[in-house]
């Protein structure tokens, strides 16, 4: 993501309890007053941003209150969300996917589809990553089953890139050399691109994680990693709460090394580090 300065770091924080509470924008600033409106001022102010959504003068903070399309707000999102990621982050949970998880799932699932929700997929490297892990599962173990990915995020422009699935030469050190062959192609001198068969299983989807759900899906496995360290103690339980309703008995959820739940926050089990089942 392309600096935006000192100041729109900040401008992101406050941008941030937009994005996760639910609320839309006017709502947030009319509730926060002066400290909010200055905060999102000054991003409507930079000139960057100010050119990529086309606000004209200093009424930046005016024109986003009054479009209720939402455009405006998104561009904002896109602007300043962080979408840092990379393949085989924290690489522990892919080892512990496929020596324990996947067995286990495989085992007590071999008749119908499994079901995993990638949370905050930003450009899709995570998904992708667990997408190739599980395809060679089943292709040591000669297993016949079917697999479906849903992966979402906030931000419809990062959706995209990952819809795209292309990336950048400097990535592809970071995948296994087995996997290379197998799942990727080379695009040109400076990108390879995921082949269709790790594709095929993926649904991409745009979701705030704080806004209600209209349709209560249920998984098999969630991947929520690296989000939570984004929100508030509310935001938090909230998700918590969220995911946990998400699994299916017997199903494990995974989140961030930096993001450790006592047990006081959740009623799942912890069975590996930064690796939570639910029992019941």
């Amino acid at each position: 993501m392309e600096y935006v300065g000192a100041n729109q770091v900040f401008a992101a924080a406050y941008i941030s309890v937009i994005v996760w509470s639910g609320f839309s924008f006017g709502k947030i600033a009319h509730l926060t007053g002066c400290i909010g409106l200055f905060f999102a001022e000054v991003v409507c102010k930079d000139h960057i941003f100010a050119k990529t959504v086309h606000v004209e003068g200093d009424d930046g903070v005016d024109q986003m209150y009054k479009d209720r399309s939402g455009k405006m707000l998104d561009d904002m999102v896109d602007r300043l969300t962080t979408n840092y990621t990379y393949f085989l982050r924290e690489q522990e949970h892919f080892d512990i996917l496929r020596q324990f998880i996947f067995p286990e799932l495989f085992e007590k699932r071999q008749f119908r589809n499994i079901t995993i929700w990638c949370a905050g997929c930003s450009t899709g490297e995570e998904c992708y990553t667990l997408a190739m892990a599980l395809e060679e599962y089943r292709e040591k173990a000669n297993l016949n089953f079917h697999m479906k990915i849903l992966a979402t995020d906030i931000s419809e422009e990062v959706l995209e890139q990952a819809r795209r699935a292309v990336y950048s030469a400097r990535e592809w050190k970071r995948i296994p050399e087995r996997w290379r062959g197998k799942y990727c192609q080379t695009v040109d001198s400076k990108n390879f691109q995921i082949h269709e068969k790790i594709k095929y299983n993926i649904r991409f989807q745009k979701q705030n994680l704080m806004a209600p759900c209209m349709k209560q899906e249920q998984f098999d496995l969630i991947l929520c990693r690296n989000v939570m360290i984004y929100f508030d103690k509310a935001a938090k339980e909230r998700l918590i709460k969220q995911l946990e309703k998400s699994l299916n008995p017997g199903g494990y959820l995974l989140i961030g090394h930096a993001e450790l739940l006592s047990r006081d926050e959740t009623e799942l089990e912890s069975v590996y580090p930064a690796v939570y089942k639910k029992t019941v």
